[in-house]
């Protein structure tokens, strides 16, 4: 009997301690979200993707390399924009497809931009370096991807010349870049066959 109330007591101050453990990881992720600067009108993340034919939030940031860049100054153009970070091999994977995707549409009104959300920027240009991309890599924040609902690592939109969010990506899987092709082909009025890829 005194080895079963042992260990029901030990049971007991374990359950205790997951509680404490429990409450206090809940009480550090409040504390974080709170550090973090989000728009009151800004809800959490909560797996509905902005309807196709919502106009893309407007976002004015900085490129890596010093200069700024608005969404709103790519009005006219097709835009792919994916939200990725240095720690997501899938979305390392997924810029290497949208470098060659760019590659075929040189001189047309195309634009791919590349939103990073890493915490520090330091290796980020390393990142962009080693990747060897041309495409615009510009900083944006927790705030950025909420705007846009971006709930998953890397998530990628095609925006057409008005501003309005057309398609949107979740993940990344290899092959996609014959579905940019025929999206962005129907966004500019050109035939999918037109186009091959390299």
């Amino acid at each position: 009997g005194a080895i079963l109330m042992r260990a029901r007591m030990a049971g007991h101050a374990f359950g205790a301690l997951l509680a404490i453990t429990a409450v206090a990881l809940i009480g550090g992720t409040a504390w974080n979200l709170r550090s973090v600067e989000v728009p009151s009108a800004v809800a959490m993340p909560t797996g509905v993707a902005l309807e196709a034919g919502a106009t893309a939030p407007d976002l004015q940031l900085e490129r890596v390399g010093g200069d700024s860049l608005a969404l709103a100054d790519l009005r006219g153009k097709v835009v792919v924009a994916t939200f990725w970070a240095t720690w997501s091999e899938s979305s390392r994977q997924q810029l290497r497809a949208l470098q060659k995707l760019q590659a075929g549409y040189a001189n047309q009104d195309v634009v791919i931009i590349a939103l990073n959300l890493d915490r520090e920027r330091e290796g980020v240009a390393q990142d962009v370096e080693q990747l060897g991309l041309h495409i615009p890599v510009l900083f944006a924040t927790v705030a950025d991807q909420l705007r846009y609902r971006a709930s998953v690592i890397p998530t990628l939109y095609v925006i057409d010349g008005a501003g309005k969010i057309r398609h949107q990506h979740t993940g990344f899987l290899p092959g996609v870049e014959a579905t940019l092709t025929r999206q962005i082909d129907a966004l500019l009025g050109a035939t999918s066959g037109q186009r091959t890829m390299d």
